[in-house]
Parts: structure tokens; sequence; C-alpha cells
């Protein structure tokens, strides 16, 4: 490995782990994840504090959420999830992104993105990627 790719790698960790510190921010207990289909709430997903653990030296680099899975019930229905906003532990919007079920191409993924009131639901994996 070069010596100018190893310097883009310590860049693209810092940067990630910069993200994924600002769930921990704020005077509350933890942050969390509200999932959305369109502009409808469906769940909210409580995380820990801290939230993700440490970023990859890697390119691009990555964080993956603590604590997983995490289960939650819904509170609406919804024909399929496709997006979310993460809030800090003040509460404060610090992040979108797009859903998909476990093992599809969103940040988050859960079990099954149909979702109806009163079901549970688990949020299987929340990555944050610096590429």
């Amino acid at each position: 490995m070069t010596p100018a790719a190893l310097t883009t790698q310590y860049i693209k960790q810092g940067a990630c782990n910069a993200c994924v510190d600002r769930f921990d921010a704020g005077a509350g207990v933890a942050g969390y994840v509200e999932v959305y289909d369109g502009a409808v709430l469906a769940i909210t997903f409580p995380l820990l504090n801290p939230a993700f653990g440490a970023a990859t030296l890697a390119d691009p680099s990555v964080a993956n959420c603590n604590g997983l899975p995490i289960s939650a019930v819904a509170v609406a229905d919804v024909a399929a999830a496709d997006n979310y906003i993460a809030y800090d532990t003040a509460g404060v919007a610090i992040g979108t992104g797009t859903v998909s079920v476990t093992g599809g191409a969103g940040e988050v993924q859960l079990d099954n993105v149909i979702i109806a009131a009163g079901l549970t639901r688990t949020l299987v994996t929340f990555t944050v990627t610096q590429p």
C-alpha cells in the first residue's frame, strides 16, 4: 500500500468517525432512528449510547451501529418503509438515508419493510459509510 493510499484511508476513517460521533451529541440519553414510508412515520428505533463503533481503516470507511438487532413496535401502517431520519441524543436531526430489507442496499436494513401498526419490526443493520 502506498503512503498516499494509507493517508486517504485515515482521512476517510476520521470523517466517518466524526459523522457517527454526532449520534452521541446532546444532553439526552441516546439517539434514535425514525423509519418512514414517504412522509409517514412508521416506527422509531432507540439506539445505544455510544450508537456506533469505531470506523474501519479502509476505503471506503464503514462504521456499524452498536447493539443490533433492535426491535420496536410500529405506530402506523405503511406499504413499504423506504427512508429514515436519524437523531442525536438531543433530538436534533443529523442525517437521512434509505431503508431496505436485510441484504438490500439501504443504510438501514429491517427484517421486513412492510409495516403495520402494532407489529414488531427489527432493525438488523445500520451502517454509515464514508466513500
